[in-house]
């Protein structure tokens, strides 16, 4: 008998394509404001996804299924400017978004304060 040889398809890609972070959204959600961040990556898959909000680690849920990580604050975030950082990787590849309206719409408008002063 003699040898058989079965050609095969083989295909070797590299995955040069940064992850994408799309725009942060603020929703209504019964435990408070929920802010959801558009998070994907088209090749290998994302390996690590942070966020931090003023500096300080946020702990976010990531729904792989719906490309998406999803904050939702432990405390009622304080009115006045705030700074969000997603930062997501795959591989050797990393990519970074900045955003410093977000924490500010989740926050809702600042509160003026009152006095009962009669001038």
């Amino acid at each position: 008998m003699g040898a058989s040889v079965h050609p095969a398809d083989v295909a070797l890609m590299r995955d040069a394509a940064a992850p994408v972070i799309g725009e942060a959204r603020v929703e209504a959600h019964p435990g408070g404001p929920r802010m959801i961040v558009p998070v994907s990556d088209l090749g290998a898959g994302l390996s690590t996804v942070e966020v931090t909000v003023d500096g300080k680690p946020a702990f976010v849920e990531r729904q792989k299924p719906f490309d998406r990580i999803i904050w939702l604050p432990l405390h009622r975030v304080k009115p006045g400017e705030h700074r969000l950082v997603v930062k997501a990787r795959t591989g050797a590849r990393e990519r970074v978004h900045s955003d410093a309206g977000v924490a500010r719409r989740l926050a809702g408008p600042p509160v003026k304060p009152t006095t009962n002063r009669k001038d």
